[in-house]
């Protein structure tokens, strides 16, 4: 780390570049055709009925203040976190559960400044100021610089993001009561907000004229195989023998007559014994840390990373820390997506009581994944290649399908509220609102970890790591299963109480389990995916290429004008959400390395999303 004043020959004068390029033309044309109502194109258009518009704009996005202002802080310094884990009250640093009531740090009591040694170094002290260039976690001049929790950069080029926008529509009216409209709808979304793990596995690194992404796929495929997962879940065969040695780790760890794999057949042979749960898991970041530190410090593989140790001198007798960050987070606006979209509108105003309007879209949404500028410690699947290999694909908002239906009716009858029957059957409006939509995108994760590109340790998270298919999709999602209307479930839900499957046993009667399922056959759904692996896979498909469910509700609010005397008006209000009492349920996980709970259902979708038991408003307006 570097002060900014001493970065690039202390050129630069701020953190990042201002921005000045934010142009935002816009330009749009409307034609009102007025042809003669006895020609073929008269009759087309209508005569002055009929609106062809077009239109372009650029809007640019705003830049979040915690990129701009937060992230230059946070290198060594104000805002960065120095790790001392369990701080003693002697002023040295006891490591993880090392520290309890009687000997912990005390803040106020024991000194003012919590102590910064290593815990492998707790005698060591810690300089004043930090040297420049500073190295986190290592020793400059024999002092040992405090170790750094992950960090965080803002790209110097950091911009606004801005989206080009265009519509065609063509509008025709039908007297003066109706209207139809369709149009297409586009946007090319540049410079949108992203993140990336500048400490992500260098898969491409190259030993033996091997890369490592090469190396791992020819064990991964002997050692685990390309099957999905079986009733049991994602195994692996423990038979390390039958591997073929992989020049890269043959060449990285020194051969079978080396220190690291003696005692082994081979190299290959060593990392599989070594890092078969890391095989079976994807863990691509873990067993490439655990690799590499069990170099000697003279390979260059030993430090790849910033998790790995710095190559520099100790003190006689000290170490390097093992471990000097988690990640680094380079914040920057190379994100890009689409969206293209056809609509069509229909209304009627007061047609014969009736006011409507009907609205249909056909989109899809395209990006290399959506976060907010206030998010941290999210990459993209592939930080060294994101925008075509790992990341880009459909939106997690994208909804191929949307019916809106829109009405307003006053009851034709009775208007003046004549007699005590005018009374009781006049004033009556009906106000009723329908929405259906297709699937949200459903993801088949990968794992929890989701580091099977090397992309992210533990403490961090990637966007859209999908599960690879190895055979076509059967499951669907179009309604929930249960063993009341699917011989497969009840089947599936036997095999449970059996002990027979590990895949949904959450969804367990016996032990307060729904029931439940997207899928009517679990099992054969999970054993058409398979985790996702480097050097075999090219893609994730975005935020899921399969769908959850469907989704439809109807609102409806009824309301009754009551005439009293002149100056006093009377309204009943009686507003209900999900008429239909519509159970839509929210799909379920679908984690192929936590099949515990694939598939399973265990509520609906989110009130928070419009979806709700039914219930019901009354309200009494008065006027005067």
């Amino acid at each position: 780390f570097d002060l900014i004043g001493n970065a690039a020959g202390g050129e630069s004068k701020y953190p990042y570049n201002p921005f000045y390029g934010g142009f935002s033309p816009h330009v749009s044309a409307a034609w009102n055709p007025d042809m003669a109502p006895d020609t073929l194109l008269g009759k087309m258009f209508g005569g002055n009925k009929t609106v062809i518009r077009g239109g372009y704009g650029r809007i640019y996005g705003r830049a979040n203040g915690v990129d701009l202002v937060l992230v230059p802080l946070l290198g060594p310094g104000l805002l960065q976190g120095v790790q001392c884990v369990g701080p003693l009250s002697n002023g040295t640093c006891a490591g993880a559960s090392g520290a309890n009531l009687t000997t912990a740090f005390r803040i106020g009591v024991d000194g003012n400044v919590a102590p910064l040694p290593s815990p492998t170094n707790p005698t060591a002290t810690v300089t004043q100021t930090l040297p420049q260039p500073f190295f986190p976690g290592s020793y400059q001049n024999g002092v040992l610089n405090p170790a750094s929790a992950d960090g965080s950069q803002l790209d110097p080029n950091f911009r606004p993001d801005h989206s080009d926008e265009f519509n065609f529509t063509i509008q025709r009216s039908f007297g003066n009561k109706m209207m139809l409209e369709a149009g297409y709808i586009g946007r090319l979304i540049h410079n949108e907000f992203q993140e990336i793990n500048l400490d992500a596995v260098p898969w491409m690194y190259t030993q033996g004229g091997q890369t490592f992404a090469q190396a791992y796929a020819a064990v991964y495929t002997e050692y685990c195989g390309l099957q999905g997962a079986t009733a049991t879940g994602v195994t692996c065969n423990k038979n390390t023998s039958a591997v073929t040695p992989q020049p890269f780790f043959e060449t990285a760890l020194g051969g079978a007559n080396s220190t690291t794999c003696a005692g082994y057949s081979s190299c290959t042979a060593y990392v599989i014994a070594k890092q078969g749960n890391n095989f079976a898991t994807t863990s691509v970041n873990a067993m490439w840390l655990s690799l590499s530190e069990a170099l000697p410090s003279t390979n260059p593989m030993a430090h790849s990373m910033l998790e790995l140790p710095i190559n520099g001198s100790t003190p006689s007798g000290g170490a390097l820390n093992s471990t000097l960050t988690g990640a680094f987070d380079f914040i920057n606006s190379y994100g890009h997506g689409s969206y293209n979209a056809f609509f069509t509108t229909f209304k009627t105003s007061d047609w014969h009581g009736l006011t409507t309007q009907s609205n249909f879209t056909w989109g899809r949404a395209l990006g290399t994944g959506s976060v907010v500028q206030a998010s941290s410690s999210i990459t993209v699947p592939d930080p060294f290649n994101f925008n075509t290999f790992g990341t880009y694909g459909i939106q997690p908002f994208d909804v191929k399908f949307t019916l809106n239906e829109l009405m307003l009716y006053q009851l034709p009858w009775y208007k003046e509220q004549r007699g005590f029957l005018g009374r009781v059957a006049g004033g009556w409006t009906i106000a009723p609102i329908f929405v259906a939509r297709s699937g949200l995108p459903q993801r088949f994760a990968n794992g929890g970890d989701a580091q099977s590109f090397g992309e992210i340790y533990s403490g961090q998270s990637a966007n859209y790591e999908e599960a690879a298919g190895v055979s076509p999709f059967t499951g669907g999602s179009t309604a929930e299963y249960s063993a009341t209307n699917s011989s497969a479930i009840a089947s599936w839900l036997a095999a449970i109480q059996a002990g027979q499957t590990t895949i949904g046993t959450s969804a367990n009667p016996a032990k307060g389990g729904t029931g439940l399922n997207m899928f009517n056959n679990p099992i054969a759904v999970a054993n058409e995916f398979r985790p996702l692996v480097l050097g075999v896979d090219s893609g994730t498909g975005g935020a899921g290429v399969l769908r959850g469910f469907p989704y439809f509700n109807l609102d409806a609010t009824v309301s009754k004008d009551i005439r009293t005397v002149e100056r006093i008006q009377l309204k009943l209000i009686i507003t209900s959400v999900n008429v239909l009492n519509h159970f839509t349920p929210a799909s379920g996980s679908t984690n192929i390395q936590s099949l515990g709970s694939f598939g399973v259902i265990t509520g609906q979708y989110g009130s928070g999303n419009g979806t709700v038991a039914r219930w019901m408003e009354f309200g009494l307006r008065l006027g005067f």
